[in-house]
């Protein structure tokens, strides 16, 4: 879950936000928890269900961002 978790800082490095304490901690807090259900799901099922998962979640995840950014 923290490989997972740092894998996304590049992604927030790149995005051009400050990158403060806060934010990167954030980051790495949110995705080292979503790595665990993601591989609970993988433990449990299989390797599909962990990237559909994830998948929804991001899917999930853009029209949030949308409407926060309208706001």
């Amino acid at each position: 879950a923290i490989l997972f978790a740092l894998g996304h800082l590049p992604a927030l490095a790149s995005s051009g936000a400050e990158l403060t304490q806060a934010l990167v901690f954030r980051t790495l807090f949110w995705n080292a928890t979503l790595g665990l259900m993601f591989g609970a799901l993988f433990a449990r099922f299989d390797l599909e269900a962990a990237i559909l998962a994830h998948a929804g979640f991001h899917a999930g995840l853009l029209p949030a961002s949308l409407l926060a950014a309208l706001i």
